[in-house]
């Protein structure tokens, strides 16, 4: 189930680096505006944001003033200094997490922060999913190879010491990691959300994902009877905050959002039950109905089938064009009309794609 939690008060925006080449796409999207003092505003500060010359507070107004004339923030870029004030930060963030509940053990990679009671064999099996979780997905969306030894960011020295010599590895797209937080023990789950989060957890919650406008993403998790439903809800989470991160600090639309989060839960985690029953639960709908339901429109609601189907619908663009998928999310990241963007790489409009997903179930005639 999605959940996102958003800051609403933030003193401070610190965000992640990105690739010169991953950002000139996105504002070159953002210099699509009718009115020319727009665009040449756009110009000027995109070179603000890019000149690490300028002090951070400056190029942090500078993204701040493209929010407002796009409706997107664009991730600010960072020097080393203020990357490795970041992770120290985040460092002394799960550091007071451990003294809430000592039972956390807290581990470093070279994407995440992690913390957790799990038992010593579920903590090294999460560790690796983790990991796998952001090979498949920087697979997915185009995630750049970097040198390691090259890269401009502080990378810890645990990190360095484990890495090859000259080891290409994907760029790491997170502020300066992502923190995950894993209890056995659904009161102490409770009891941390309230506490660090001020969020009273409903009964059905698995997981949320926690991501703010300063780039900071927190997943935290809890043991659901089942070890393998846990990683599929985690991995789903994680998935969130990873699409939070790319490109600029906007969520994809609620469809395609769960879409890619369960999609990414399945193909890591088949061993899961969740998001079959759910994809089951879309077929006996869709052949009911006719319909999704609306599913593409939806804002703030999917029903647990719908979950289903829009992870099939996910599944069926991939196969279809992958490199068409990237295109799809960056644009509409960018702030493109979503039915638009569709037309534009795959020739579908929302009725002929909920049709397609229909066909493909064995189901004709299936509506939007």
């Amino acid at each position: 189930m999605k959940r996102f939690v958003f800051q609403i008060e933030i003193a401070v925006f610190i965000a992640a680096a990105l690739l010169t080449a991953l950002a000139s796409p996105a504002f070159a999207q953002f210099g699509g505006f009718e009115n020319p003092q727009n665009a040449a505003d756009l110009t000027e500060l995109r070179r603000q944001i890019e000149d690490m010359t300028i002090p951070y507070q400056e190029r942090l107004a500078a993204a701040n003033k493209v929010k407002d004339i796009t409706g997107r923030l664009p991730w600010t870029p960072m020097t080393s200094k203020e990357w490795s004030q970041r992770l120290y930060e985040q460092k002394a963030t799960v550091k007071r997490y451990q003294s809430a509940f000592p039972k956390l053990r807290c581990s470093e990679t070279r994407y995440f922060l992690f913390a957790s009671d799990v038992p010593p064999q579920m903590y090294r099996e999460i560790q690796t999913l983790l990991d796998r979780m952001y090979d498949v997905l920087c697979d997915k969306f185009n995630v750049p190879f970097v040198d390691l030894q090259q890269e401009k960011e502080d990378v810890s020295a645990v990190v360095k010491r484990n890495a090859s010599k000259g080891k290409s590895v994907r760029k790491n797209i997170w502020q300066a990691k992502c923190v995950v937080v894993v209890f056995m023990n659904e009161s102490d789950y409770n009891q941390f959300e309230m506490r660090f989060f001020n969020q009273k957890v409903s009964s059905g919650t698995k997981g949320l994902c926690h991501q703010m406008l300063d780039g900071t993403v927190t997943i935290t998790c809890k043991f659901n009877k089942d070890k393998f439903n846990m990683y599929s809800s985690l991995v789903h989470e994680t998935t969130h905050g990873f699409s939070f991160m790319r490109r600029v600090a906007y969520p994809l639309p609620l469809w395609l959002n769960e879409g890619v989060s369960d999609w990414t839960a399945r193909t890591l985690v088949p061993q899961a039950t969740t998001c079959p029953v759910k994809q089951k639960q879309a077929v006996a709908a869709m052949q009911k109905t006719r319909s999704l339901g609306g599913m593409f429109q939806a804002t703030d609601h999917l029903d647990p089938w719908q979950y289903g189907a829009a992870a099939m619908t996910v599944n069926l663009l991939l196969k279809r064009n992958p490199g068409a998928f990237v295109n799809l999310i960056d644009d509409v990241k960018d702030g493109s009309d979503v039915e638009q963007t569709l037309i534009k790489y795959y020739n579908l409009d929302y009725t002929a794609l909920a049709n397609l997903l229909g066909r493909a179930c064995g189901i004709p005639g299936v509506k939007p």
